[in-house]
């Protein structure tokens, strides 16, 4: 069965919405607030705060369904 809470018919955010995301979210070159994220080949939890000690990280937001 599809998982009807993840995916929209139709997607109609308020646009207020935008203007909050736009004012609050961080801007190119800064840096994201930490987070707990999936290691996808393990399963286990990593801060995203300890993949910044290594190295550079991209995440990417969107949906590819």
């Amino acid at each position: 069965m599809k998982d009807q809470s993840y995916n929209y018919s139709t997607f109609s955010p308020h646009p207020k919405e935008f203007e909050d995301f736009a004012k609050d979210a961080p801007k190119a070159t800064e840096r994201a607030p930490s987070v707990p994220l999936e290691d996808l080949d393990t399963g286990a939890m990593v801060a995203m705060k300890d993949l910044w000690k290594t190295d550079v990280a991209l995440i990417e937001f969107g949906s590819f369904t």
